[in-house]
């Protein structure tokens, strides 16, 4: 009798327990809960499975260290690089757009004193 109470209390204590998340529905959770956009996800994934990341939890805290991270930062170059703008620049990344003083990244970044340096 005492061997059956066991079982079934081990039974009753395994379909109470929550089913352990997945890395995937995870990552969509934090993600979600930060309004990340498509190409923000995958690039916070892809940092998540560098093996420096191993190991820590993936809550909110771990956006606020991808966006303080060089990988971050590079990404964000990278896309902004590809932006082709007409007119006023309107790409964003992780919902901020591209700064006016970046010298070769912004569209409307224009400094004539480089043009003069190059004809002489």
């Amino acid at each position: 009798a005492d061997q059956q109470r066991r079982r079934r209390q081990q039974r009753e204590s395994k379909e109470s327990q929550p089913a352990p998340i997945t890395f995937d529905a995870a990552v969509a959770k934090v993600a979600s809960e930060a309004a990340l956009g498509v190409v923000e996800v995958e690039d916070f994934r892809d940092w998540l499975l560098d093996p420096q990341q191993a190991g820590q939890p993936i809550d909110g805290e771990r956006i606020t260290e991808w966006r303080a991270s060089e990988a971050y930062e590079r990404a964000r170059l990278e896309y902004m690089d590809g932006c082709m703008c007409e007119g006023a620049c309107t790409c964003t990344y992780d919902g901020v757009g591209i700064a006016p003083d970046v010298p070769g990244v912004t569209c409307d970044y224009f400094d004539e004193a480089l043009l003069d340096g190059a004809a002489h």
